[in-house]
Formats: structure tokens, C-alpha cells, sequence
């Protein structure tokens, strides 16, 4: 959807001011008013102060083992849902509200991308692999700004990796049907291989409808019909963060940077077809706005907007240090404005970065008290390969 702001609006009563101050208001309200989005955008997030990130130490010489701090609870964020996890260990460095379970709309195209992750792994599909437009799957009669999707038909054919970025890069709710139907077992429905991918990775008591995240009644032919109409899938924010950990896991390609503003796609060798992606709304309209002053990056990520829970997004942000982690938020302003849920992004990660330290451990050496997206219960582990954990400064 297109970025939108919230409008303020201001009443006044006339006989709390005299009629000399009256001109006084006007010319402030005229200010607000010609501050634009920027000017409502700096309203709603106060300025904080930059955080001083701590440079990575080493563990202490001679010690076997270290006791590491409980995740922080974040109390910086606006966002209903967040947590913020090191994108390399999994360790979960800051949470609030992490285990509800919540409306996630387009975030759960992830879960689609980790059945196709797998399978490329696993040398059953290659990135080349054509995969037909079906009938269902054909959505190019939608109205294009309503719900996002290719200029496809059906009994076109385009590869997995189109496919794949149209549905990260552009949200594109066919790409994620067609992809879903490719890659789930032939005597499942839709739901049934949804569901079936949730339980691989242990995402208990999520809901799964269709691989794009629409509420039932908006998913045409994929609708669920004996569920009601206002269905929508679920999952909490570490179940979402789990997803994209695994997927990062999978697949290094996933550490690279967005950096398309067109999205180029043939859906036949003699067409050539482009549509502007999310990366190119969020730089024209959101990053300059942005209470950013550590300047967090954000490499990639997938937004999801329900209209009963507000905004969402899963992003893989990296610190100027190199530091990498996924932040996922929910709840972050209604789900028609884009802004809030970027910034509540940054916010929860400053207040990470503000409070935890990054220790160098090396093979060998222990951690108790870990909390990882993987393993949720406090637990020890002896080390591997040389790592970094984080404590409380």
C-alpha cells in the first residue's frame, strides 16, 4: 500500500484564548500543517538521544564460562510485538510481548520462502526451475493497488528465483500462491503444506490459511471455506524471527543487501515487464524521515499490514560495526502506514545496542543462561568456532 501518515487533528476552544492569541495559533497550525509528512512523522517519534554502541570485547583470559543476562524487555518501542535477535547466533538480545500470537499478513510469505530454500538445498529445485501461473494462481484481474502482484497468466512459466524475489522484493501475492503450490506435496491443499512447513520448524500454535497472508475472504480460490471469513494466519514474533533465522540459515544469499528500485521480470522471452519495488517506497518516502542516528541499515526484509493488528515487518538490519540481527515488529502503527513500523524497527534495536555488550568467546569456552530462537529455555553450550554473545554492559 501506498505510504500514508496519520493526520493530527487539533480542536481548540475560543474561550481559552483571547482573541490576541489567536493569530499566534494560526501561525502554528499553518507551521504544522507545512511541515508535511516529515513534520507529523518527527510528532509521533520523539528525537532520542544516539545509544553508544560497546565495541566488541574479549571473554576474560582463563575463563571456562560465562553467565550470560536475560534478554533485555524492551520498553523503547511503540510496537505491540518486537524482539531482536544476533542474526549469527540466534541468541535473543531484547523482547516485548514475544510469544502472542498475532495477525502477520504478508510476513508470511517467509514461510513459503523456507519451503523453497529447503528444497533448493536439497537439490530438488534449482533457482531456474520453471513453475506454471495456474488458474488459481493467476491474480493479474486484481486491482494492482489493492493487492500486489505480477502481470502473469496463467499457463506462463517463470523460473523460482522471479518468483521468489517478486515475492520478497514486491510482496506480489501470486508469486507466493504459485510457488506454494509448486512446492507443497500433491495430496495436500495449500493450508495442509502450510501447516506441515510450521510444524518442521516447530511453530506451535500458528494458524496457516494461504501463502500469502490474505484474510480468507480476499484469497479467491484459496480461500478456507470452513473457516470464517475474517481468518487471517498467525504467529508471534519469535516464531516470524525463527522463520527468517532459518532461512539466513539456509541460504547465504539472504545476507545480501536489497538494491533494486525496479523489479525487471519476462513472463515470456518476448516480454519484459518492470514494477517499482517496496525498496524504492521506503527510500523516496521513509528512510530520510527516519529517527536513525546510528545509522542501522536495513540489508532486506518482508513487511506484512493486517487490518486488525497494524504493521508489521521482519527485517535483517546490520549496525555500522558489521553487526548483523533480525528485528521483528507487530503492532507497529495501523496497518496502512508504512512509517511507524521502520522506525519501531530502529528504536528496538538502539535499545539493544544501548544496554548489551558483544563479548568475542572462542571454541571451547561456555555460555549458561543462552536464550537462542532455536532454544527459547535458558540452557549452556560449550563453543565451536569462535563466536560472539552478548551480556549486559
Amino acid at each position: 500500500m501506498d505510504n500514508q501518515f496519520n493526520q493530527h487533528h487539533y480542536h481548540r476552544s475560543r474561550s481559552w484564548f483571547t482573541r490576541k492569541r489567536t493569530g499566534i495559533i494560526i501561525v502554528v497550525l499553518l507551521l504544522l500543517i507545512s511541515g508535511g509528512a516529515a513534520g507529523v512523522a518527527y510528532h509521533y517519534y520523539q528525537v532520542q538521544p544516539a545509544p553508544k554502541p560497546a565495541k566488541t570485547i574479549p571473554v576474560k583470559k582463563h575463563t571456562d564460562t560465562v553467565a550470560l543476562a536475560k534478554p533485555l524487555h524492551l520498553t523503547q518501542t511503540k510496537a505491540h510485538q518486537a524482539i531482536v535477535i544476533d542474526a549469527q547466533t540466534g541468541q535473543v538480545l531484547g523482547e516485548k510481548n514475544a510469544n502472542q500470537q498475532v495477525g502477520i499478513a504478508s510476513e508470511s510469505k517467509i514461510l513459503t520462502a523456507y519451503a523453497v530454500l529447503k528444497a533448493i538445498k536439497a537439490k530438488k529445485i534449482t533457482w531456474d526451475t520453471k513453475v506454471p501461473i495456474t488458474k488459481k494462481s493467476d491474480w493479474s484481474h486484481k486491482d494492482p493497488n489493492v493487492y500486489a502482484h505480477l502481470d502473469v497468466h496463467e499457463g506462463e512459466k517463470l523460473p523460482v528465483r522471479t518468483l521468489f524475489n517478486a515475492m520478497y522484493t514486491l510482496s506480489a501475492n501470486d508469486a507466493a500462491f504459485a510457488l506454494a503450490d509448486f512446492m507443497k506435496p500433491k495430496d495436500l491443499t495449500q493450508q495442509q503444506a502450510l501447516t506441515k512447513w510450521a510444524q518442521e520448524l516447530n511453530l506451535n500454535g500458528s494458524k496457516w490459511f494461504n501463502a500469502a497472508g490474505q484474510l480468507n475472504r480476499n484469497a479467491g480460490d484459496y480461500e478456507v471455506k470452513h473457516q470464517k471469513w475474517d481468518a487471517e494466519n498467525t504467529a508471534s514474533v519469535a516464531q516470524v524471527a525463527k522463520m527468517t533465522y532459518q532461512n539466513l540459515q539456509i541460504s547465504p544469499e539472504l545476507h545480501q543487501d536489497y538494491h533494486d528500485l525496479e523489479f525487471v521480470y519476462h513472463p515470456t522471452p518476448e516480454q519484459s515487464k518492470s514494477l517499482e519495488t517496496e525498496l524504492s517506497r521506503f527510500q523516496k518516502g521513509i528512510k530520510s524521515h527516519l529517527n536513525n542516528p546510528l545509522n542501522i541499515s536495513f540489508k532486506n526484509y518482508k513487511t506484512g499490514s493486517s487490518p486488525k493488528y497494524g504493521g508489521g515487518i521482519s527485517a535483517f538490519m546490520q549496525a555500522p560495526d558489521g553487526h548483523q540481527f533480525i528485528v521483528v515488529v507487530d503492532g507497529a502503527g495501523p496497518y496502512i502506514s508504512r512509517a511507524p513500523r521502520f522506525q519501531e524497527s530502529v528504536n528496538a534495536l538502539n535499545e539493544v545496542l544501548a544496554h548489551k555488550q558483544p563479548i568475542s568467546f572462542k571454541k571451547g569456552q561456555e555460555v549458561k543462561n543462552l536464550k537462542t530462537i532455536d532454544e527459547p529455555h535458558a540452557h549452556s553450550t560449550q563453543i565451536e568456532k569462535k563466536s560472539v554473545y552478548w551480556n549486559d554492559k
